[in-house]
């Protein structure tokens, strides 16, 4: 760049406030602008949730942790996801308006482009034994959840994960 440019570009850490994107800040004219690039490492999250709030809550709080998350609000909306991006987790609630997370998830381990991916359900009426009877899942999460829990049994299944890829 020229020394007597007006365009200044640097690399900021991240913009903790909206995003945790590693951004470029440039400036140009006068004006600073930011331009939001996500971590090539970056670690995918599928969420098939009907409650718009549990939906909204578990995009925005795993956003922040570094995850790239995509949610869907039906099993129809689901079902026409970009099949190309695959995830590292799928979690799904068990009760959807128009299915079963259950079926959702057995559909998905019987998949062989799928049937690796750890699955977490989560519902507020299933009980575990209930679930662990009529899916594979890979973890429950009983409604109401503790954030917390939600990321220790995300990075519990992405590292076992990563962990038998290596043996």
């Amino acid at each position: 760049m020229h020394p007597e440019s007006d365009n200044n570009i640097s690399v900021s850490q991240s913009v903790p406030i909206l995003f945790s994107y590693p951004a470029i800040k440039y400036s140009s004219r006068g004006r600073d602008w930011l331009r939001f690039c996500p971590a090539t490492d970056m670690k995918t999250i599928f969420i098939l949730e009907d409650e718009t709030g549990i939906r909204d809550a578990l995009q925005l709080l795993l956003s922040f942790e570094d995850y790239d998350v995509r949610s869907f609000s039906t099993i129809a909306a689901f079902n026409n996801r970009d099949h190309s991006v695959v995830p590292d987790v799928f979690i799904l609630d068990v009760m959807m308006p128009d299915g079963m997370g259950t079926d959702v998830c057995n559909e998905l381990k019987n998949a062989p482009e799928t049937a690796g991916i750890p699955v977490i359900i989560i519902s507020a009426h299933a009980k575990a034994e209930n679930v662990t009877q009529s899916c594979k899942a890979d973890a429950f999460i009983a409604k109401p959840f503790d954030i917390d829990d939600v990321l220790v049994k995300i990075e519990n299944l992405i590292n076992s994960d990563t962990t038998d890829a290596e043996k």
